[in-house]
């Protein structure tokens, strides 16, 4: 999966992937559109406001998506970038509460409570 413009783009790979694995891969590229509209931001912003702590993450994205590391390179480079880790970490978590939503909705009930996980990974494992 990639940004390219503002167009996602998700490759095959995913046509026989498993549900949860979709999921969190689409919440991974929404939260890069998410920082692509951060840098937007911060680039409107004038000089003094650039320097608020707040805005941190996205001076870093705006120079990490000049110089963007792929990862077919330098993997170590692709994975470490803030933008790939924030995107990540949106995507390990924020799956939990969308899986959380569709087992309420479904009335699917769980002997354990969604908040014991701090990752995705961790309730596939349990749910394995």
């Amino acid at each position: 999966p990639s940004l390219v413009g503002s167009e996602m783009c998700i490759r095959d790979s995913l046509k026989n992937a498993y549900s949860y694995e979709v999921l969190e891969t689409l919440i991974h590229e929404v939260h890069h559109a998410y920082q692509h509209d951060q840098v937007e931001l911060y680039l409107n912003l004038d000089k003094e406001d650039r320097n608020l702590l707040m805005f941190y993450d996205a001076s870093v994205y705006m120079e990490e998506f000049a110089d963007y590391k792929d990862g077919d390179e330098n993997f170590y480079a692709y994975y470490t970038q803030l933008a790939e880790i924030r995107a990540r970490e949106a995507g390990e978590t924020e799956s939990l509460e969308y899986i959380e939503a569709v087992n309420e909705y479904l009335g699917i009930e769980l002997d354990v409570d969604m908040d014991e996980f701090s990752c995705l990974q961790e309730y596939i494992d349990y749910i394995s």
